[in-house]
């Protein structure tokens, strides 16, 4: 298994989201 976390921003709101 694999974790890893990704990050981006929203193109609306400028807010940054990550998921696992």
């Amino acid at each position: 298994m694999n974790n890893y976390m990704v990050c981006w921003p929203h193109t609306k709101d400028w807010t940054i989201v990550c998921s696992y």
